[in-house]
């Protein structure tokens, strides 16, 4: 299977981003060429904790179902039985959700979430779009991620320079 042009620039963009929240928004902004949604939202493993660390305006709310992928590390529709229905988001703004881990090798660095205001608005192929390309996403978010915990960590007078 080739991979179409626009998921090879989608990754090139990605993973050009100088920061966590230009590769984000780069993703938010470029994904919206490929698939059919209203909002997106990253989440990362932050202090033992999944948060959220982006977020395309409108995705207020829980990370119930992307808490279940981070912790199954298996992609989930909104539709899907086995997940929990509390998704804030999903359940008052949207009709539809996709989640999808980000796994870095045997590290998950984080679940990338898609929201959409229609009801069953993901099917298999959109899936596949995200499978395909997620661990890509994954690396150029570690990077991104990375890059913010060294930045601050060098902006902390506390911080232990060696």
């Amino acid at each position: 299977m080739r991979p179409s042009a626009g998921l090879c620039r989608l990754l090139e963009d990605v993973g050009g981003a100088s920061g966590l929240e230009e590769a984000c928004s780069t993703l938010d902004r470029r994904l919206h060429e490929l698939l059919p949604f209203h909002a997106m939202a990253v989440y990362a493993p932050v202090d033992g904790r999944l948060r959220p660390v982006y977020g395309s305006p409108g995705t207020a709310g829980g990370e119930g179902m992307a808490g279940w992928v981070a912790a199954t590390r298996r992609p989930a529709f909104h539709r899907d039985p086995p997940c929990p229905s509390e998704e804030p988001a999903a359940n008052q703004a949207y009709g539809s959700m996709l989640a999808v881990p980000l796994d870095d090798g045997p590290d998950l660095v984080g679940v990338l979430s898609l929201y959409s205001r229609e009801r069953n608005a993901f099917g298999p192929q959109d899936l596949g779009v995200l499978l395909w390309i997620r661990e890509d996403l994954a690396r150029a978010v570690r990077h991104a991620l990375d890059g913010r915990e060294a930045a601050t960590a060098s902006s902390d007078p506390r911080a232990v320079r060696r």
